[in-house]
């Protein structure tokens, strides 16, 4: 991580990072009997059943690599103590089928109570297909369209992150390399965040 040079009234380099990886707290997930359990790396266990789970969806129109942003999906969730977790960091260019097949899987797994995706217009044809396929498989999902505030950056937004960041408050999933990469690489030009956007929208901000 490079230090800010703003804070000795020098300007940023082109490789400036704001985030501190070593913020992030890790733990590993395993089956048990009772269910999935959360192993912390500060020594306390949580069950996945205990959190709030918040699936968010950030869709892109784009297929191929480097065209515009990356379709991702980020599995969070929270406790009663306001720590938040990130399950999934699922991000790819590919088409709105992959997307589809994406989420059913997770919603398979993880049977969140609702999903949230933000509310453009792609979004809407996401929405209708995902319910196509949900008959299909006899499968009941809840959509809720994410209202983004407009006057707000995608920057500003992943900023938002911040806090509960530096907390020690947020917690990755120890395998989870996408939002670690994008987490240490943030805001340098050039480099994806879009798993950190769609974390953003969540209760981690």
């Amino acid at each position: 991580i490079v230090h800010n040079c703003n804070m000795m009234n020098q300007p940023r380099g082109a490789g400036y990072t704001e985030f501190n990886e070593n913020w992030l707290r890790s733990f590993e997930v395993e089956d048990t009997p009772q269910g999935k359990v959360l192993h912390r790396d500060d020594g306390k266990d949580v069950f996945l059943a205990q959190l709030n789970l918040y699936p968010f969806v950030d869709p892109a129109m784009a297929e191929k690599p480097g065209e515009s942003s990356q379709n991702a999906i980020a599995m969070t969730g929270m406790d009663c103590d306001e720590h938040a977790y990130i399950l999934e960091d699922w991000a790819s260019w590919c088409s709105p089928t992959d997307v589809i097949d994406k989420i059913m899987a997770m919603e398979k797994q993880y049977s969140p109570e609702a999903w949230y995706i933000e509310s453009v217009a792609y979004q809407k044809a996401l929405k209708y297909f995902l319910e196509y396929v949900c008959a299909q498989e006899a499968l009941d999902i809840r959509v809720e369209p994410i209202k983004r505030d407009p006057t707000k950056s995608k920057t500003a937004r992943i900023r938002g992150l911040e806090p509960m960041a530096r907390g020690g408050r947020l917690w990755v999933r120890r395998e989870l390399m996408n939002f670690r990469d994008q987490f240490a690489n943030f805001p340098i030009a050039g480099k994806l965040n879009d798993v950190l956007d769609a974390v953003a929208n969540g209760p981690a901000n």
